[in-house]
């Protein structure tokens, strides 16, 4: 009983909601990474996975803070994040073994996700409210259904997360609905997203410092 990261058994993450995509996707060099990306994690345009400056801590604070000093992001890490889309059990992918991955880059678009930080000890529903916003953030553990998945500083994957309201930081879209089988969040449930064009920042006046 504690935060974990919720993961599809079959390594399908990602399901967009509407049947007519708007959207662009592009395949990502990812060839640097510790680990190969998987299915719903993001990834900057560079492959760099590194989530903040070189000195900073490994922390869930690092794209989202209570304060504008604790988000270490840079913009130009934070800005060009895009999520993996596509099974890692996709032939087109095994045959490039796992070095290149398409990624949603530009056009919002609704997504169903299983891959996301979360409680099991409260209801999913209160954890991602409708039109709560989320950001990312490193993966609470390891995914159970990727062999060898490492979840160490400094290679934890960058996974959706709930954004506190009160938080300054990087926003990536806003909830749109959830589903759960139990009482409480666990693997296998589902995270509904409109993930946006692009990461918006958020400041204080947007995160609803002043009212």
């Amino acid at each position: 009983m504690a935060d974990i990261t919720a993961s599809d058994a079959k390594r399908r993450n990602v399901s967009p909601v509407s049947s007519t995509l708007n959207i662009a996707t592009r395949d990502i060099d990812c060839s640097g990474m510790e680990q190969s990306p998987e299915d719903g994690e993001f990834v900057p345009q560079d492959g760099d996975p590194g989530s903040g400056k070189p000195t900073a801590p490994d922390t869930d604070n690092t794209f989202h803070a209570a304060a504008e000093a604790d988000v270490f992001a840079l913009p130009q890490q934070a800005t060009s994040l895009a999520m993996v889309w596509g099974s890692a059990r996709r032939g087109d992918r095994q045959a490039l073994g796992d070095q290149r991955v398409p990624v949603l880059m530009h056009g919002g678009i609704e997504v169903e996700c299983k891959l996301f930080n979360c409680s099991d000890q409260t209801a999913l529903a209160t954890q991602y409210p409708v039109g709560a916003r989320v950001t990312v953030a490193p993966a609470h553990g390891t995914i159970a259904a990727v062999a060898g998945d490492t979840n160490v500083s400094g290679k934890k994957r960058l996974v959706l997360t709930r954004m506190p309201d009160a938080n300054l930081g990087w926003c990536v879209g806003y909830v749109t609905g959830t589903k759960s089988a139990g009482t409480n969040a666990a693997a296998g449930d589902t995270v509904t997203v409109y993930l946006y064009d692009k990461p918006v920042a958020v400041n204080a006046s947007m995160a609803g410092f002043d009212e």
